[in-house]
């Protein structure tokens, strides 16, 4: 039989405790987002920290939303 994954949960949280985070200024002058910077400067807050990966996400949700 097949042995239990009982340890997933912390392997999770593990790799998000690894992730490295960015504040708004260090995004908007790294050259991966050097095409976007109008619309991260309109999406992160001030004093946020985000990761890349959240930032793709945002970027995502706000270019495929609906016109009003």
């Amino acid at each position: 039989m097949a042995a239990k994954k009982t340890d997933m949960p912390e392997k999770d949280a593990a790799k998000r405790a690894n992730i490295q985070k960015f504040g708004r200024e260090q995004l908007l002058g790294s050259a991966r987002y050097q095409g976007r910077k109008d619309l991260l400067s309109v999406l992160l807050q001030d004093g946020g920290e985000y990761a890349t990966a959240e930032v793709d996400r945002l970027m995502d949700d706000f270019l495929k939303g609906k016109v009003k």
